[in-house]
């Protein structure tokens, strides 16, 4: 089977990583486009991953209309030479655009149900959409939901095991030490339109309070003030997931980076204005996530983390419980492409299928 995957953003290729390396190893081609980003490209250059680079895109409207054209026109030309079988993204609506013109399935995975899909324009491009059952829209026959995270792609225990020891080593942390990770976003992106997190006094007043417990690392978009920049994280971003892993608590702006956290089995404190399914699930069902629409009372919430007895047992147990019944969805991908279409119609028939896809041993890190 050749299969066709673009990529446009840095979480894509943590998506796709994992399910790629398992079928070349079956015998399954690739053609991989990814967008021009620094972190994508390197990314991609971490996994081993070939790749074709399909531009930077633009900002402005009328840049985005013209990289509309050239990206559509860059994955129209590779298409053309490499004869895909099927196009797999996580709602590119470049890889639907040119499957259609060339009359080839099109797969697409998705999670943020604050951004809708428009189903007049786009589902009709698609043959399968498939999103966590967490995922509030419905979009029709299409439309076929799985008992997981998409962070389960590549956070799955079958597919992770983080690097303790590495970790500490990067940091120049001691064996036992706590340490924080403050994700803040830049808030320039679509989604991010009118919604807000944390104040710059807000940031201010948690580092200090935080500081007084531990170190504190954070990672962020935009401009920090003055007096934080100094906390900024100079670990390599492939060592991410890692920090996450063995950091005491995390508190994000960033809904993926929220959900990593949480179902690495680590305090999480989601801080922002647009709610998120796979947070409130966590939170609501799981208990390692804890949801704020902005800053006011997060500190109180971390002080009540903080003073728990035995922490690190209480969210182990609680992360068990969460791989336990979800679904490694890599797996699960890698029979529904293989097996497609007869896996679509046998799936929508009897989504019990995807229970052979949990874990019957737990690994607890």
């Amino acid at each position: 089977m050749r299969l066709f995957i673009d990529i446009g953003h840095p979480a894509h290729v943590h998506y796709f990583k994992n399910f790629i390396k398992i079928m070349e190893a079956k015998g399954h081609e690739f053609l991989v486009v990814a967008r021009d980003r620094e972190v994508i490209h390197s990314l991609l250059r971490a996994e081993k991953i070939k790749f074709h680079s399909r531009g930077k895109g633009a900002k402005s409207f009328v840049g985005k209309l013209l990289y509309t054209i050239w990206a559509d026109l860059c994955l129209f030309y590779h298409s053309v030479f490499f004869r895909p079988d099927i196009y797999l993204s996580h709602s590119s609506h470049y890889a639907m655009h040119i499957a259609r013109l060339f009359g080839k399935p099109c797969i697409s995975t998705a999670d943020s149900d604050h951004i809708k899909m428009n189903a007049k324009w786009l589902m009709p491009y698609l043959d399968a959409l498939l999103t966590p059952t967490a995922y509030k829209l419905d979009y029709g026959e299409k439309h076929l939901t799985f008992n997981g995270y998409m962070e389960l792609l590549y956070l799955h225990p079958n597919n992770f095991k983080p690097q303790k020891d590495k970790v500490r080593k990067v940091l120049g942390l001691e064996e036992n030490e706590k340490f924080f990770l403050l994700r803040f976003v830049a808030w320039d992106a679509f989604h991010d339109s009118k919604q807000a997190g944390f104040t710059n006094e807000q940031k201010t007043a948690l580092v200090d309070y935080l500081s007084n417990h531990g170190r504190v690392i954070i990672s962020s978009e935009g401009a920090l003030p003055p007096s934080l920049e100094k906390y900024q994280a100079k670990f390599p971003p492939v060592l991410l997931h890692d920090v996450l892993a063995e950091a005491t608590i995390c508190i994000s702006e960033g809904a993926t980076t929220a959900s990593e956290a949480a179902v690495l089995g680590t305090p999480t404190v989601y801080v922002n204005s647009l709610e998120a399914s796979n947070c409130r699930e966590q939170e609501e069902v799981y208990k390692l996530n804890h949801c704020f629409p902005d800053g006011d009372g997060v500190l109180d919430n971390i002080a009540r983390i903080l003073n728990q007895e035995n922490l690190d047992t209480i969210y182990s147990k609680r992360r068990e419980r969460l791989i336990e019944e979800k679904i490694d969805v890599t797996a699960f991908l890698v029979w529904f492409i293989e097996n497609y279409p007869d896996s679509k119609s046998k799936y929508r028939r009897s989504p019990s299928i995807q229970e052979q896809f949990k874990s019957e041993t737990i690994d607890g890190f």
